[in-house]
């Protein structure tokens, strides 16, 4: 059995979908894993640690993919992602194009002895490679890592001997629209896409329970944020187009879940789905609520919690950090992988949008949960989220907070949300 020469089958040629640059890259040192990256700055792709490939101005990510023999298996890992991203998300895509005859007969005839795969993790990454496969969705400082591997079967024999298989990798960026206002507001506090109507955007169960420590689901805090939409936002960036598998259009949460990926609040996971019923981490719902500050990517942070150092959610879950909309643990941590709780959540939404209301602040009529008793740290919070009312502003100012406890005029009658929103879709729609 002769060895198979596909000497070019993984060389990398630069080109992208909304501009074409340079390939910058430097010699990759021991140990080190290549990567191509989409920088937000230069708005190019960027090589980073890759090997220039044989004497070509190309990197090649994949040097030990080459002079394989029947019989081979090789695993190879890359890095990919954005950096210097702030208000846009970027979607990268992998394509083969130019295949020379050797590379057609290779697949075409023989086929079934070569294997190339790509994986996320445990999640495949398939498609079609001549039309373009999806390898992420970015946003800031956002990385992946993927196992790239080939094989060739031990039945391949002679008739590989003689070919030489090219194909020219080509690496393509979409940058998605940024909605996020061009002008920041007078009020460097303000979150011009939020509603200032202090509205019920959660409600109970069905028993007469709201389940404070129960998890909420990446499902639900779409629905929530999609409510708390200011009007105009809402027309703004409303869609019903989906980009992701695992949501359906029968789904009720399926016209949030499009709308605020649209608007570049919301994204998947690199394997391209969404996993709406999968609970929320306390970084990704930072990294939401992030992303409606008028001051994202203008204000300075700083250092709060020593666990997301390096974490892709850091610089979210720090400005957050500095805004107060999100608070630690006792002993220092903020726990960015952990799933958040119900109460937790309605806790971070109510500090971004002002939202407080203390003993004294509480009128007739507000809503009593049998499990959110009374002296809970979360039993304001809860009841704030739970009921539709009209309020002024106090003297009593919130404990590490620069906003004042409401005084409730009046408890309104609750929202419908199924009404509401089937009249939002219908008129949204035309």
């Amino acid at each position: 059995m002769k060895n198979v020469k596909l000497l070019r089958v993984l060389a990398i040629f630069l080109a992208t979908a909304l501009f074409v640059g340079a390939a910058i890259y430097t010699v990759a040192g021991a140990g080190k894993i290549p990567a191509v990256m989409f920088n937000g700055k230069s708005q190019e792709i960027e090589f980073e640690r890759a090997l220039p490939f044989l004497g070509n101005k190309e990197p090649d990510l994949f040097p030990d993919l080459k002079g394989m023999m029947p019989g081979d298996s090789v695993t190879q890992r890359i890095t990919v992602g954005a950096k210097n991203l702030y208000n846009q998300r970027v979607y990268l895509y992998l394509k083969a194009e130019n295949p020379n005859e050797d590379y057609t007969t290779l697949m075409e005839t023989y086929g079934d002895w070569v294997t190339f795969k790509v994986q996320n993790g445990s999640h495949d990454i398939t498609g079609d490679l001549s039309e373009g496969v999806l390898l992420g969705v970015y946003g800031y400082d956002n990385t992946q890592h993927l196992d790239v591997t080939l094989s060739i079967d031990i039945e391949a024999g002679n008739e590989l001997q003689d070919l030489v298989a090219e194909v020219d990798w080509v690496f393509t960026a979409e940058v998605l629209p940024n909605f996020y206002p061009p002008i920041r507001p007078d009020d460097p506090d303000d979150l011009p896409w939020l509603t200032d109507d202090h509205v019920n955007y959660i409600m109970g169960y069905p028993d007469g329970t709201v389940r404070p420590d129960q998890s909420i689901t990446r499902a639900e805090v779409a629905t929530i944020f999609y409510r708390l939409l200011t009007e105009e936002a809402r027309a703004e960036i409303w869609s019903s187009d989906n980009i992701y598998p695992d949501v359906k259009s029968e789904d009720w949460f399926y016209i949030a879940i499009c709308t605020l990926t649209n608007g570049g609040i919301l994204k998947g996971y690199p394997d391209g789905s969404f996993r709406p019923d999968q609970p929320i981490t306390r970084a990704e719902l930072a990294t939401i609520i992030t992303r409606f500050d008028s001051q994202f990517g203008v204000l300075k942070v700083t250092e709060n919690f020593a666990d997301v150092s390096g974490h892709w959610s850091e610089y979210y879950v720090e400005f957050s950090a500095t805004r107060g909309y999100v608070l630690g643990y006792p002993d220092g941590t903020f726990r960015p992988d952990q799933p958040i709780t119900r109460a937790e959540t309605v806790t971070m939404v109510n500090r971004c949008l002002d939202r407080a209301v203390d003993e004294e602040g509480l009128c007739e009529g507000y809503t009593v949960w049998p499990d959110n008793p009374k002296g809970d740290w979360y039993y304001y919070d809860m009841i704030e989220a739970t009921d539709y009312h009209d309020f002024s502003r106090s003297k009593r100012k919130v404990e590490d907070q620069d906003y004042r406890y409401e005084n409730w005029i009046r408890i309104k009658e609750p929202i419908d949300w199924k009404k509401h929103e089937t009249e939002w879709h219908r008129n949204l729609s035309k």
